[in-house]
Order: C-alpha cells, then structure tokens, then sequence
C-alpha cells in the first residue's frame, strides 16, 4: 500500500487520463498517462516512474503520428532511414557527409525528430535503389563504398528498364530545382540506358 508523502495518512490510487497536446511542434492526442491520487487530502501525485512511463507514451505517440504523416507524403519513416544506412553500411555521422543535411541529420531522421525533405528522401532511395549513384555519393564524399554491385548487373524489378532510368533523370532534374546538388550534379545521370534484357548499362 502506497501511503501519501503530503498528509501521511491517506492511500494512493494511480489514475489513467488523456489529454491533447503538442510535442516538438506535433499535435497529438494521448492517452493512458498515470499519476496518483489521494483519498484522504486529494493530492496529486506523479512518481518518478510514473514520469517515465508517460515520457515513452508520449515519445511514441509522437513517433506513431510522424510515421502516419510520412506515409501519407510518401517519405521514408525513420526505421526505414535506418534500414537504409545499415544496408549501405555506414554510420550516422558518414550518412550525414554523403548525402549532407548537417552532422546529426540522420540521427534526427531516424529518431523523428526532423522530417527529411523531399529532395533528400529522393536521394536516399536513389542510393538504396541505384549502386552507381551510391559509388559516386560515396566516392564524391571520400567515404569508401563497400557494396560490390555495379551498375551493369543491377536488375530492375516491376518496371520498364527505359521507364526507371527516366525516373532517374526526373528525380535529378527535381533535386536540381529544389536545389539539391548532389544528385542534379551526378554525371552518370547523363550517361544511364538499358540493354533488352533489363540490365543498366553505361552508355559511356
């Protein structure tokens, strides 16, 4: 039995609430948050641990609305951000000097605190989607590029060779207008065509 600290006579329910409120710029509505209440003198209470568990119910109806938002403008979620860069083999802070973004943006993208824009979330794919882009975002970068895929045995699955490479040119031709240089300035994005038998080739 949990005895009030301020009257030192009365027990303590624990009592589950919601409320809106906004987190890190996030509108959110929350539920299941605890504090304690006091029969004798009504004392409102929250323990440490208590402070805790609402800290994470609300730390992860803050990520659960960021998630729902990127869905909805077809961005990569953090944990998929994450994916990405553990795929690539590379740490946070190499992710930031590859794709830019400043030196703690992939720790920020993954954890949700920043929603990436559209022109970096572009780039990401690009890299996770296309080897030769990733070489040379590493490369250009000084970073060294560990995956052994070259661009003339990358297949592609689901679409026309000639439709994804043109997809390439429009995603460089959109971060060129966003002002994302690292993509619009690849010069393999000039150079990219495709075999019959849905291979990419170097037309260099």
């Amino acid at each position: 039995m949990n005895i009030c600290p301020i009257c030192g006579q009365g027990e303590l329910e624990t009592k589950f609430y919601g409320r809106e409120m906004q987190h890190k710029g996030v509108n959110l509505i929350v539920e299941n948050l605890q504090f304690d209440c006091c029969h004798e003198c009504g004392a409102e209470l929250t323990s440490p641990e208590q402070m805790n568990q609402n800290s994470e119910i609300i730390r992860t109806a803050f990520i659960n609305e960021r998630e729902r938002v990127k869905r909805e403008q077809n961005l990569l979620t953090g944990v998929e951000i994450r994916q990405i860069r553990e795929r690539l083999k590379i740490t946070q802070k190499q992710a930031a000097n590859i794709f830019g973004g400043g030196s703690n943006a992939f720790a920020k993208y993954e954890a949700e605190d920043v929603v990436q824009s559209v022109g970096m979330d572009k780039l990401i794919r690009l890299a996770s989607d296309v080897p030769e882009a990733a070489r040379w975002l590493f490369e250009n970068a000084g970073e060294a590029y560990s995956n052994n895929s070259i661009l003339s045995c990358f297949k592609i699955g689901g679409l026309r060779p000639n439709v994804y490479v043109s997809k390439i040119h429009q995603m460089a031709i959109s971060s060129s207008d966003s002002g994302d240089e690292n993509l619009s300035a690849a010069p393999w994005c000039d150079s990219l065509t495709c075999d019959n038998d849905r291979k990419y080739v170097d037309a260099a």
